[in-house]
């Protein structure tokens, strides 16, 4: 049987410490994401924002499609 050690301090229970409210850590993304309805869509010329768009939206659950558009340059982002 293995020894216990004795000079573990024992640990204390608080009670009443009230728990921190949580931090509002909404990102750009994300502000756009809530604000977006059914039908609605977004251009961008970089990729990475609208993925950026898109992890936001998968996040809070929202159906999505994101598309090049037909100029090659240029993705869209529309929530379903």
């Amino acid at each position: 049987m293995a020894d216990t050690r004795q000079d573990i301090e024992p640990l204390s229970i608080d009670k009443g410490f009230p728990v921190p409210k949580v931090r509002n850590r909404t990102t750009p993304s994300g502000a756009t994401a809530d604000a977006m309805e059914p039908g609605d869509s977004i251009k961008f010329s970089e990729k990475k924002d609208a993925i950026s768009l898109v992890n936001a939206l998968r996040y809070r659950r929202y159906p999505y499609t994101m598309r090049m558009n037909d100029d090659g340059k240029s993705w869209r982002v529309w929530r379903l």
